[in-house]
């Protein structure tokens, strides 16, 4: 029922939760509160670098250091706000759920 309803396994959306968290807490680094690409991945249960970065760079479409070098002002969508609270047909559309797709 999870992944009809989802389109993903418990497993890849758990997953996809961690890789998320991780995507913003990149964001959210400073000048003034540092941190590194190893330290948050780490933070979120990833214990491979090399595993991360791919499975990072598949899901938000760049590499983690790439995020990390932007502004911690930068808006984003969380990808379980896209799943939780996207309507059914909002989910197949890759407009309105690029992290979902790029996913997949």
């Amino acid at each position: 029922m999870f992944k009809e309803k989802l389109g993903v396994t418990p497993k890849r959306f758990l997953r996809y939760l961690q890789l998320n968290h991780a995507y913003r807490d990149l964001l959210k680094v400073t000048e003034t509160a540092s941190s590194t690409v190893t330290e948050i991945a780490g933070h979120h249960g990833f214990t491979e670098m090399g595993r991360f970065s791919v499975e990072y760079k598949r899901l938000i479409g760049e590499s983690p250091s790439t995020t990390l070098a932007r502004s911690a002002s930068t808006s984003c969508t969380s990808f379980a706000d896209i799943l939780l609270n996207s309507p059914p047909e909002a989910l197949h559309n890759p407009v309105c759920s690029p992290i979902l797709h790029a996913a997949r």
